[in-house]
């Protein structure tokens, strides 16, 4: 994946008239037919799109009237963060997929959150999103004003990429923490490195002959050219390859970092005089290894991989992209509250879940080091650390929104972490499997389960065999504890060796049912009674008071209550 911020902002440029209104770029976004040349260079003519774009999120017509009342000379940043042929999957994608999408939902989010870090989004402009496939990838193409509202009301105009260090990095730095995060192609790979990089309209459109056959660009034939003197060993350095260049006729119009301008020579037609003077052709701009500023021995060539016998080009580390995003998006919030007089804002408090919600509700979970108790202690966000989980389970995962809270599995069910609730998007096992792993990760010792009585029942069996103990009970909770103790009645039925009933128990009534409706001989609790959600003693007497014989527990170590004597 990789984003380009385009030099399309309204104002007018060479070639082309202004765009106040952001009308042209709009349609050009929007439009099932666009202007393109049909060949490198030719003329544009309407060209139908293979695909429809897909409008996504975002009012056109707004952004566009945003653009033309805004006093500004650059009125709207404009750009594209493309995907990698085998990054996403453009059918499923299309289609709806929900992992997909909320991926891609929760990259143009977090874009957002970067460009306009520090200003509250009820003061940030409207932004429109549009996805094209037509080039077998997806593109992601965003639009909007470059202007916000500071403290006092006033408009001030904004630059999402600002041209310093600091900006370039910044948005290097968002790009590679996602492409690391979800193994997106690396466009700064060293095996992508290219010897000659062409513009778009180049590769899109090919130059063709008479006859329809595709020719080489002149940027082509020119790196074939060098690359046939680096072969032979007559160039070795960007400087002969600029020494070249000269010798051939052709003119040096601009040397920057990582490109080289050059009028080319045109050659003489059969008319022209001898004495005719040279002509030229316009300037165009040679970019890639071979006219990089850093080509200066052909070691460097070998370390990206120009030659069969260089090294292997080693992948880039990108492990400390998400912490670099974090400072950089630190410093670009502070510029923003600094210069548009914006405080800093307190994150918003999580939305309470409706009490009749599916899924799990922590019951209790270990005392928080702030806390005299563990009742009903909240797990503080991130918790989601999927490299904990099962293995089974990850490898049936598929993608995680950290900034939402979100798991999606493979099969395109999910869940939702609301810190002290787990909410599941689907019934299946897998899913129900994965809300209990995650009550495990976030130190829940136990759960207070709401559905229907096939999701209670799926839930407590997942429950009980992971050892995390069930609270609460409602009618279709009580329904499968009464299936459980049935189960208990026919092992007891044919057992002949002490029964020991084990996980499950939320208080005191739970015991008394496994003792006198299923006759165990014994019954096995942990969490209950680290968390402090029920003490020993009290279940003794409780026990007692229900007409059960345990034993007496003078040793305070003691931890289980046992049928027997009580002598």
């Amino acid at each position: 994946m990789l984003i380009k911020f385009l030099k399309h902002t309204g104002a007018a440029r060479k070639g082309q008239e202004a765009d106040p209104d952001a009308r042209r770029a709009i349609a050009y976004l929007l439009g099932k037919v666009v202007l393109k040349p049909r060949a490198a260079g030719g003329p544009k003519v309407p060209t139908p799109r293979a695909t429809k774009p897909i409008h996504i999120s975002g009012e056109a017509w707004l952004v566009s009237r945003t653009c033309a009342a805004l006093p500004f000379q650059h009125r709207y940043a404009s750009g594209v963060i493309a995907f990698d042929t085998g990054d996403i999957d453009i059918a499923a994608w299309t289609q709806g997929d929900p992992a997909l999408r909320g991926m891609t939902e929760a990259l143009m989010r977090d874009f957002e959150d970067l460009a306009f870090a520090g200003i509250p989004e009820a003061h940030r402009p409207e932004v429109l999103w549009v996805a094209h496939t037509d080039k077998r990838r997806l593109e992601l193409n965003f639009l909007f004003a470059r202007a916000v509202m500071d403290s006092r009301g006033r408009l001030r105009a904004i630059n999402p990429k600002p041209p310093e260090k600091i900006g370039i990095a910044m948005w290097e730095a968002f790009r590679d923490s996602w492409n690391h995060r979800h193994g997106w192609a690396d466009p700064q790979a060293p095996e992508r490195h290219r010897d000659l990089k062409l513009p778009g309209s180049v590769i899109s459109t090919p130059a063709r002959d008479i006859e329809g056959n595709p020719t080489f660009d002149i940027r082509q034939e020119l790196a074939i050219e060098i690359g046939n003197q680096i072969d032979l060993g007559g160039i070795a350095s960007r400087d002969d390859v600029l020494t070249w260049l000269e010798g051939q006729g052709h003119r040096i119009k601009r040397k920057g970092r990582d490109y080289i301008s050059v009028e080319c020579l045109l050659s003489r037609d059969r008319s022209e005089p001898p004495d005719a003077p040279a002509r030229y052709a316009r300037a165009i701009r040679l970019r890639g290894d071979l006219f990089d500023q850093r080509f200066t021995s052909p070691a460097w060539l070998d370390e990206c991989g120009w030659t069969a016998g260089g090294l292997a080009p080693e992948r880039r580390d990108m492990r400390g992209a998400a912490d670099a995003l974090a400072r950089l998006r630190a410093l670009r919030a502070a510029h923003h509250r600094d210069r548009l007089g914006w405080p800093e804002q307190a994150p918003e408090p999580e939305p309470e879940a409706p009490d009749d919600i599916e899924g799990l509700t922590c019951a209790w979970a270990p005392p928080a080091p702030d806390s005299p108790t563990g009742i009903r202690a909240k797990a503080r966000r991130p918790s989601f650390d999927e490299t904990r989980l099962p293995e089974d389970l990850i490898a049936k995962l598929r993608f995680v929104d950290y900034r939402t809270g979100r798991m999606w599995l493979q099969d395109g069910s999910s869940i939702e972490d609301l810190e002290d609730r787990l909410k599941p998007r689907s019934r299946s096992h897998d899913t129900i499997r994965l809300i209990i792993a995650q009550a495990r990760l976030k130190r829940w010792s136990g759960i207070s389960a709401r559905g229907d009585a096939a999701f209670l029942r799926e839930v407590t069996r997942v429950a009980f065999a992971e050892g995390l103990e069930i609270a609460g009970r409602d009618a279709g909770m009580d329904e499968i504890v009464q299936d459980e103790l049935a189960r208990l009645r026919a092992a007891r039925a044919v057992c002949r060796v002490p029964l020991v009933a084990s996980g499950g128990a939320g208080t005191a009534a739970h015991f008394v049912d496994v003792f006198r409706d299923a006759d165990a001989d014994a019954a096995l609790a942990a969490s209950v009674f680290h968390s402090g959600a029920l003490a020993i003693p009290q279940l003794k007497r409780d026990l007692r008071g229900a007409g059960i014989a345990v034993r007496a527990a003078p040793d305070a170590r003691a931890s289980f209550p046992l049928r027997g004597d009580t002598a």
